[in-house]
């Protein structure tokens, strides 16, 4: 008989833990990570840490009981160690995972751990190109507001919750469903949403095609008697979710779907819209984070939530007072007269939103754009389409690109190329290799009534926070 390889290792389960032996986790300060860390702390379960990175979420880790190392040669492995997670963007090869596997120590990836929180769960899933930490933080926020008590993994810190991650006191279990490395196929999730489907990722999928086909097997993945919730204004969708045998509910601000949003304002303090639901009376919503888009998440957050029992009017007040999660639009400060705002946004379509709903907030000023390129291969793929998304930009400076997972020979493509692309648009773009003089090259530019938006996933925040330094420092 022909044999095709060993066989695969049985899914992880958290019944295989022991509470007395270390749980380690590699790379532990990233927002999802540092999440399951807490989560695990919370279910008493002792668990060690390391990340090389200088990150906020290593002082709530620590004040949680986690001990967290910066090393990450494999010394830091505590004796008795009963499992190593490792973070999806941590490769195979990383020389801590390779002395985990050498003292046969079970290697599983964040994502299989995530999938183990949720296997006893009622589950819900929130997958997209865009949108998912939002759409998730909004999902949360009205679920608390109204008792439900949910546990959550969501990536990025919400100051309102005060965490990126709970316990929860009921069995819903809310977590981001992320596509890189197809590990949202972990997940066995009740409920779920799909915000969109865009080309990304493209180190680890072929083309938009073999994306979009792990999206339709996710979507395949729900029981019959779950609930898939998806946006009608991306046309790939109603092919993706074609096969799913659970119920579907659509959302829009575009035109028809199950839950549609009319008579959308937007304006400097926010959105205004009614949501519209067969059977139900229309009922007037309100946002103070900007954006058409967050008009489409909170839609997406509505049909969700309606569907676990929370009444209309009960979401509409929670997410009136929803504030947003850090890096997302989030409004750093202001001196001198220039407001500075911080955004995680790291793909064309995500910048061509920020930049929109930035207008909308703040009519008239002008817009100074520092993005950071994350990822040497995602710029290079889709690099026209970078080119083309700081038309709303009056300036635009860029660093070196935050290299992430990428590869040696990557090394010799940079953001010079992207810069060449947006001044061929008519928007002038510099690039300023460092951080420390991209701030110092910010400052000399800046003046009264300018918004900065610094923007990117890497470590673009912390020109932020020195561009406002720099300006105090100048009252």
């Amino acid at each position: 008989m022909r044999s095709d390889g060993p066989p695969s290792p049985s899914p992880f389960r958290l019944a295989d833990l022991v509470a007395d032996r270390p749980v380690h986790l590699s790379g532990v300060a990233g927002c999802a990570m540092s999440g399951v860390a807490l989560m695990l702390r919370q279910r008493g379960f002792t668990v060690v840490g390391t990340d090389p990175r200088d990150d906020p979420a290593k002082a709530r880790l620590e004040r949680a009981g986690v001990l967290v190392h910066r090393e990450q040669d494999g010394s830091r492995i505590a004796a008795g160690t009963q499992i190593v997670v490792a973070t999806a963007a941590m490769r195979a090869d990383h020389k801590e995972l390779e002395a985990a596997r050498s003292a046969g120590i079970r290697v599983i990836k964040y994502a299989d751990m995530l999938g183990a929180l949720m296997a006893d769960a009622d589950g819900v899933a929130v997958a997209g190109t865009h949108g998912k930490t939002t759409t998730t933080s909004m999902i949360v926020t009205v679920l608390k507001a109204a008792g439900v008590g949910p546990g959550y993994v969501i990536g990025g810190f919400v100051p309102e919750l005060g965490a990126s991650s709970d316990a929860g006191t009921s069995r819903v279990f809310v977590a981001e469903a992320c596509e890189f490395d197809r590990s949202f196929l972990k997940l066995s999730p009740r409920r779920a949403v799909i915000t969109n489907v865009e080309a990304d990722h493209l180190d680890c999928y072929l083309d938009l095609a073999e994306i979009e086909a792990a999206f339709a097997k996710f979507a395949r993945g729900l029981p019959a008697d779950g609930l898939l919730v998806y946006s009608a204004d991306h046309p790939n969708l109603g092919a993706i979710t074609a096969g799913a045998r659970s119920r579907k509910m659509s959302y829009s601000v575009e035109g028809p779907a199950d839950y549609e949003a009319r008579d959308v304002s937007l304006g400097p303090q926010g959105s205004r819209f009614v949501v519209h639901c067969p059977g139900r009376v229309p009922i007037e919503t309100r946002l103070t984070v900007p954006g058409l888009h967050n008009v489409a998440n909170a839609l997406a957050a509505f049909a969700v939530c309606e569907d676990l029992g929370v009444p209309a009017a009960s979401c509409a007040s929670a997410l009136a007072a929803f504030r947003g999660a850090s890096r997302r639009f989030e409004l750093k400060g202001e001196a001198r007269g220039v407001t500075v705002v911080d955004d995680y946004a790291h793909h064309p379509t995500e910048i061509r939103a920020l930049l929109s709903a930035a207008r909308a907030r703040f009519p008239g000023q002008r817009l100074v754009v520092a993005f950071q390129p994350h990822q040497i291969s995602r710029t290079r793929l889709l690099l026209e389409e970078f080119g083309c998304a700081f038309d709303l930009a009056d300036e635009v400076a860029l660093p070196d690109i935050y290299a992430a997972r990428d590869a040696a020979d990557e090394t010799s493509f940079g953001s010079q190329s992207l810069a060449e692309r947006i001044v061929r648009r008519g928007v002038p773009a510099t690039h300023v290799p460092k951080l420390p003089a991209l701030a110092e090259h910010l400052l000399a530019r800046l003046s009264a009534g300018d918004v900065l938006l610094t923007v990117g996933a890497g470590d673009i925040h912390t020109v932020a926070d020195a561009v406002l330094a720099g300006l105090r420092a100048r009252s």
